[in-house]
């Protein structure tokens, strides 16, 4: 095989490869913006899988402020397990099973002093904590906003047509043949 032709078959793949992720992240938008402003669901699941980035200290020092953590629905839950969950009002927060009261859950971020006073319905978990990725729940978080979504697709366009212009100069060059009109 040529090395054009290995090149020819890089820039092929690698368009492939934009388009499917900018596929891809039009369904994740849709489905996020649906979610989250039609359906008024704040931590929308994908497969069981969901996430947030965290915004308080509450789990210190396994889990920080800044940190995105991943989570999965599982059937059960256990004493000892970090989950996600909604509290009565609505928020999303992030603690550690200490307690299962009738299959209700009492929890405790690692930081605080006491246990959450209310007990969490089994309803009312997101998921397990699966994986905390330290340090980047703000990119995370702006890049699922509409806006940062809007700026990663504009950013694979970009790319997409350095491709493509490359691509054609070097066809062209190709045409013309060499500068100095011929050689030896």
């Amino acid at each position: 095989m040529s090395r054009a032709n290995v090149k020819k078959g890089v820039g092929i793949a690698l368009r492939v490869f934009l388009i499917l992720v900018a596929v891809l992240l039009i369904v994740y938008i849709a489905y996020m913006l649906i979610a989250r402003y039609a359906l008024h669901i704040p931590t929308p699941t994908v497969f069981g899988l969901g996430g947030a980035s965290v915004v308080s200290g509450s789990m210190e020092p396994e889990i920080s402020v800044g940190d995105y953590v991943i989570t999965l629905r599982q059937d059960s839950y256990a004493q000892g397990d970090v989950i996600m969950f909604y509290t009565q009002d609505g928020v999303c927060t992030t603690h550690r099973i200490v307690e299962i009261v009738d299959g209700s859950f009492r929890t405790k971020g690692d930081a605080n002093n006491a246990a959450d006073l209310f007990l969490v319905g089994a309803d009312d978990v997101v998921g397990k904590v699966v994986s905390v990725l330290p340090g980047v729940g703000a990119v995370i978080g702006f890049l699922q906003s509409p806006a940062g979504l809007c700026i990663l697709l504009a950013v694979i366009a970009v790319v997409w047509f350095a491709c493509e212009t490359f691509s054609r100069r070097k066809k062209q060059d190709e045409a013309d043949g060499p500068a100095d009109g011929g050689g030896e």
